[in-house]
């Protein structure tokens, strides 16, 4: 049981199941790509976070049947499913983390069982110790509690409460992994994070050196974080259950295109301008953005990777960035793949050339018809540079929004998304797509 490892200091210690972290969140996709031959795409989690940034919702209708009929009487009266769900959202507001990895906590844990037990004496839909809940039980807390849930009461059994204290405690674990921990992604940060809701934050900061890296050699809580990140994995290996049930739809998530792309920036710095950044684990973080590419801002699903930055022409032409800082990683490209295929199938896009493009592709008008990009060419001309400006205006007087950007219309040689690699990308976003619609798993 949790807390018989915490050798140094007395702190909230659960007794775990499976936790599914979303979207935002966290292990890597797992799965072999190869560019240069079709992968076969198995990817074990595709994490994700919708709304902006981490701090999101989820739509209780929607994810109550998560949540078991038979757990959801206590205290002789019934919380609904829905509400469980809508207070899952309030406490991630309130903690700033994701929702999905309250939800999924807190599912672990109990199962959204406020009435949830543990032979050793851990308690409610939380499963907190007897002596932490008295030492997180304080007035502050319990007064912001009742501001968030009027109905709360101060019973260790009660949902609200014990949801909103627990969720706290592993606000403070994050914020304290992560003062300790430089460099770490966000899905690492969760990961010591849980170790030290289970083992206590004095044994991870005593494990912090190689080769334990934060997680104490305690075989409970090495199998707890284990059964953390693998408790990502949704129904076979899809996406985890929560993401599926995430209440804010993005801004242009009702486009007829895709737009891929990749930031030219540092790994996990996100760009508020894409729809979903792919952060370098495989983590996928919706945002309510709407710029893709010029003038194509109103029609379109943008997807970027949060990847290379600082690099020259030719390690932005290199698939995986040969010689750049921060190139793209296998998991990006994996999620990227996932995404657009899950995408693809729930707008009804067709996977082709004219509907799912890189950045490149598009600035160079591969999106609008070839007779029609060919006769403004001739009569335009090809922009000098990207600067150009008369050109371009002759482009757009004929509705064509050339940005002098890409390798197909003469742009100059920039950081091409994806170059040379385009129509295989668009292969395995296929295979994916049609993969889902056999499985008839695509929502």
């Amino acid at each position: 049981m949790a807390g018989a490892n915490d050798e140094f200091e007395k702190k909230l210690v659960v007794f775990g199941v499976v936790i599914a972290l979303p979207s935002t969140g966290l292990v890597t996709l797992v799965a072999t790509v190869a560019f240069g031959l079709m992968a076969s795409l198995t990817a074990n989690a595709l994490p994700s976070f919708k709304g902006t940034g981490p701090t999101t919702s989820l739509d209780a209708a929607k994810c109550a049947d998560l949540v078991p009929e038979s757990v959801t009487d206590y205290q002789g009266r019934k919380i609904s499913r829905a509400q469980l769900m809508e207070a899952v959202s309030i406490v991630a507001g309130e903690r700033k983390l994701p929702a999905a990895l309250i939800a999924a906590g807190v599912k672990a844990e109990s199962s959204f069982n406020p009435n949830a037990g543990s032979s050793v004496g851990a308690r409610g839909i939380y499963q907190i110790m007897p002596e932490t809940y008295d030492g997180i039980n304080g007035n502050r807390s319990w007064e912001r509690a009742k501001q968030l849930f009027p109905a709360a009461t101060r019973d260790p059994r009660d949902a609200y409460y014990v949801m909103y204290l627990g969720s706290g405690y592993l606000r403070t674990q994050y914020d304290r992994v992560r003062r300790l921990f430089s460099g770490k992604t966000e899905n690492e940060l969760y990961k010591l994070a849980y170790a030290a809701y289970n083992a206590g934050p004095g044994a991870v900061e005593d494990y912090r050196e190689p080769p334990h890296n934060g997680i104490p050699p305690y075989d409970e809580t090495e199998r707890y974080v284990k059964r953390i990140m693998e408790g990502l994995d949704g129904e076979e290996g899809y996406y985890p259950a929560f993401l599926r049930c995430q209440n804010q739809e993005a801004a242009a998530t009702t486009g007829t295109r895709i737009y891929l792309h990749w930031t030219a920036g540092a790994y996990d710095a996100q760009s508020g301008a894409y729809t979903y950044n792919i952060l370098a684990n495989g983590t996928v973080i919706e945002t309510n953005g709407n710029e893709h590419t010029f003038a194509r801002n109103s029609n379109g699903i943008g997807i970027s990777v949060t990847a290379m930055s600082g690099g020259n022409h030719g390690c932005y032409n290199d698939l995986y960035g040969s010689g750049c800082p921060t190139p793209v990683t296998k998991e990006q490209m994996t999620a990227m793949v996932q995404l657009a295929a899950e995408l693809a199938v729930k707008h009804n896009i067709p996977v082709d050339v004219k509907h799912i493009m890189t950045h490149g592709e598009a600035a160079s008008l591969r999106d609008y018809d070839d007779a029609t990009v060919q006769e403004a060419t001739k009569a335009c001309g090809v922009p000098a540079s990207e600067t150009d400006s008369s050109k371009f205006q002759c482009y757009a007087d004929r509705g064509l929004p050339h940005e002098n950007y890409g390798p197909y219309n003469g742009g100059p040689s920039m950081r091409w998304e994806f170059y040379k690699h385009e129509d295989e990308l668009r292969a395995m976003i296929k295979a994916k797509a049609d993969s889902l619609k056999a499985a008839g798993k695509a929502q």
